[in-house]
């Protein structure tokens, strides 16, 4: 990968090391440090009594909806060669494609044809696309970022502080919102604030050809009601939601999670 794609970019201070480090928001497929990552937000909102949420997207089949020229685009940014990227693009454009069904792999195949609109997509399965997704994913994270500041939750002694706006892994990604403050009246504040993240993200990942499969996206919320004496966490969701919509202008709403709710996400439980 040329000068090397890293993803070890500096936690603690949201900075990358060099510009061939990838956005510290993505960790490609390693789904333990994931689970930590989340695990942490999450247990800091319990133990801080803070309102805290996060929005679960699910890309649609987005390895076969990557453009080939973007994907080049995006390895240049972190490095690869221009002889490896004219290599791919040309392979892309020439190769022949086969129908897989529960039938079998079809004789027949396809491709692109002169005169005929380009095929596009890298293809499930091939080699080097889980890595291509991660540096285009990283460069649409970095545009998020540019728009939407930092959920910081600082250690009682303000040293240090967990600092996220998105967790990704593959091509899942969680993105989150909350407030510091003790408030009761801060669900609706922080749900809209979530919303207006996750329309962001989702315009986003569209405008370089990817779609979210809203059916199969979540939020859960962590948010508290008062005993008359002291805080406990509410478990009742009713009311409480949130819509986006899609390239076409279609609005959907989008599933709630309570947070007793399991939920599967970015590699774990």
């Amino acid at each position: 990968m040329g000068k090397g794609y890293r993803c070890d970019a500096g936690e603690e201070t949201g900075q990358q090391e060099d510009p061939y480090a990838a956005n510290n928001c993505t960790r490609g497929s390693r789904k333990n440090r994931m689970a930590m990552r989340n695990l942490m937000a999450f247990e800091y909102g319990r133990y801080m009594r803070i309102v805290i949420a996060i929005f679960a997207a699910d890309l649609t089949a987005y390895f076969d909806r990557m453009f080939p020229s973007l994907s080049n685009v995006s390895a240049g940014k972190f490095g690869m060669e221009k002889n490896v990227l004219l290599s791919r693009g040309r392979t892309i454009q020439k190769m022949r494609r086969a129908v897989r069904t529960g039938h079998g792999v079809s004789e027949v195949t396809y491709g692109n044809e002169e005169g005929e609109p380009e095929i596009a997509g890298e293809l499930q399965g091939k080699g080097d696309v889980a890595i291509l997704y991660c540096l285009q994913s990283s460069i649409t994270l970095d545009a998020h970022a540019k728009l939407f500041p930092e959920l910081v939750l600082p250690s009682p002694g303000g040293e240090r502080a967990i600092r996220k706006r998105n967790d990704g892994y593959v091509d899942d990604v969680n993105t989150w919102a909350g407030k510091i403050k003790r408030d009761l009246q801060d669900v609706e504040e922080v749900m809209y604030d979530l919303q207006v993240r996750a329309q962001g993200l989702t315009d986003l990942n569209e405008v370089s050809g990817g779609s979210t499969a809203f059916h199969k996206c979540a939020c859960q919320l962590l948010s508290w009601r008062s005993t008359g004496r002291t805080l406990e966490i509410n478990y009742d969701m009713e009311g409480i939601g949130m819509v986006l919509t899609d390239a076409k202008g279609a609005a959907l709403r989008i599933k709630m999670l309570s947070p007793s709710w399991t939920n599967k996400g970015l590699g774990y439980f």
